[in-house]
C-alpha cells in the first residue's frame, strides 16, 4: 500500500522504515533470508535519501541531513548485526569469514556516522561500541574486544552519574535510551566475552555484582537477577 502511495520506484523515509521494521519482524521470527531481502532494500534506499541531497529524483521527500544521517547509520548497524548473525551460524570457514568481513564494514560505516552526529555519551554511540566489540570478538580478536567493552561501559557509567547529578533518573520505555540499563548490558556483555579467562575472573566478578546493584537501584520494584 505504501509503495502504491509513494510510487513504485520512490524512495522514502516511510517506505524505507516499514522495510526496516519488517526486516527486523523477520530476524526476530529467525527468518534470515528475508530480514535480509528487508534490510538490504531499506539501505540501499536510505543510501539514496543521503546521496541525494538537492532532493532532485525525490521532491516530495524534504531534506533533513540529520535525519537522513541518523536512518542511514540504523540500517547499516541493521545489515551489519544481520551479518554477524548469519557468520555465527556458518559451517564454512570461507563464507563465515566473508560474512564477518562485510558485517564488521557496515557496523564501522554506522559507528563512523552516529560518532560525528551524536555527543560521544549518547546511547547509540555506546551501543555502536559494545557491537563492534562483538564483532571484534567473533573475529578473534579477545584482546581489542574487552577494551572496546570498557570503553562502552566506561561511557555508560559516565552517562548514568551525569543522569543521576541531573535529577533526570526516569525509566523510559526504550530501555536502550536507559543509561542504567547501557551499564548492565555492557557489564554483562564484558562477563559474556571474558568468563572463560582466568585473568579476567576478579574483573568479571565485579561487573556482574555492577550488574546486580545498578539493576537494584534503577528496577527496586523488579526481580531481575534473582537467584
Amino acid at each position: 500500500t505504501l509503495k502504491k502511495r509513494c510510487g513504485v520506484f520512490a524512495n522514502s523515509h516511510a517506505l524505507a522504515a516499514a522495510l526496516h521494521n519488517l526486516g527486523c519482524f523477520y530476524a526476530a521470527d529467525s527468518d534470515q533470508i528475508k530480514a535480509m531481502a528487508m534490510c538490504s532494500r531499506a539501505l540501499n534506499m536510505r543510501r539514496a535519501l543521503f546521496e541525494d541531497g538537492d532532493r532532485a529524483l525525490i521532491p516530495d521527500t524534504p531534506r533533513d541531513k540529520e535525519h537522513d544521517e541518523r536512518a542511514l547509520g540504523e540500517s547499516l548497524n541493521d545489515m551489519g548485526v544481520l551479518n554477524i548473525m548469519r557468520a555465527s551460524k556458518e559451517t564454512n570457514l570461507k563464507r563465515r569469514d566473508k560474512s564477518l568481513d562485510t558485517g564488521e564494514k557496515y557496523m564501522r560505516d554506522a559507528k563512523k556516522l552516529f560518532d560525528r552526529i551524536h555527543h560521544f555519551l549518547h546511547p547509540i554511540c555506546i551501543i555502536m561500541l559494545r557491537n563492534m566489540a562483538w564483532v571484534r570478538h567473533a573475529r578473534g580478536y579477545r584482546s581489542e574486544a574487552a577494551n572496546l567493552v570498557r570503553e562502552a561501559l566506561s561511557r555508560a557509567r559516565l552517562a548514568l552519574s551525569t543522569s543521576r547529578s541531573r535529577g533526570s533518573m526516569s525509566t523510559p520505555s526504550d530501555g536502550h535510551s536507559n543509561p542504567a540499563c547501557l551499564v548492565v548490558d555492557c557489564c554483562l556483555c564484558f562477563v559474556s566475552m571474558c568468563f572463560r579467562h582466568q585473568h579476567l575472573t576478579d574483573e568479571t566478578r565485579k561487573c556482574l555484582r555492577e550488574a546486580l546493584r545498578v539493576n537494584q537501584e534503577a528496577f527496586p520494584d523488579t526481580h531481575h537477577f534473582e537467584s
